[in-house]
């Protein structure tokens, strides 16, 4: 029999925290969640949210406008007042590669001093891009599916950052 996940790999930008991305993650953890092919998703009553924020390098660019400081208090703020474990980790910008996943996993293994090395046996990836998806199912990781295929159809936190920046 698997163990319960003790860690949910959240890769992204992380410029916009939303009330979904809060209530899918109390979901999962609490065990409320299936896998993108269906099946529950157990969690360790201590498991941690690791948020990978990507292009942790860039600031004040068209991609990155906020840098990454700003992007870990409001995380980490997120965090707190939702009640969830959390844990924030830089990755350097790269250019598009197939290894983004093994980059991600190694640069958290390093930050984290090798505490929290993310494995397909302890880590689940929370994460609604495709592409994303595939490689780190490639890498024998199950996979949350987030906001993609949600009956709701959430925005994500891209889409609600273009809303703010068309001034919606």
């Amino acid at each position: 029999m698997n163990q319960p996940f003790r860690t949910v790999l959240l890769p992204g930008r992380h410029h916009v925290l939303t009330r979904f991305q809060a209530d899918y993650l109390h979901a999962l953890l609490a065990g409320q969640v299936t896998d993108t092919e269906g099946e529950p998703v157990e969690m360790a009553e201590d498991a941690v949210v690791v948020w990978a924020v990507t292009s942790a390098n860039h600031r004040g660019t068209r991609r990155n406008p906020v840098p990454v400081t700003r992007r870990e208090a409001a995380i980490e703020r997120f965090a707190l007042t939702e009640g969830i474990e959390s844990l924030v980790v830089g990755v350097v910008d790269v250019a598009p590669t197939e290894r983004f996943a093994e980059l991600t996993v190694k640069t958290v293994a390093h930050e984290t001093g090798g505490q929290r090395t993310p494995t397909p046996a302890d880590t689940v990836v929370a994460c609604s891009t495709a592409a994303v998806i595939a490689m780190y199912r490639a890498l024998g990781f199950r996979v949350v599916p987030v906001e993609a295929g949600h009956p709701d159809d959430p925005a994500r936190p891209w889409d609600v950052l273009g809303m703010l920046v068309a001034g919606d």
